[in-house]
């Protein structure tokens, strides 16, 4: 998973999965603690990043 760390500035991040009636609301806060949680392994976006293929 590749993970902006900007995302965690914003003061919510709003997600829909699917169907518009299902939508996600995370404060931004929060992100980090739920990225800490995944299983995944978290890439971190950085400006050295932009231009390169996974």
């Amino acid at each position: 998973m590749i993970v902006d760390q900007a995302i965690n500035e914003y003061e919510k991040f709003i997600f829909s999965p699917g169907p518009p009636e299902r939508i996600i609301k995370i404060a931004g806060e929060d992100i980090a603690n739920i990225v800490d949680k995944c299983t995944n392994k978290i890439i971190y976006y950085t400006e050295q990043l932009k231009g390169i293929s996974c």
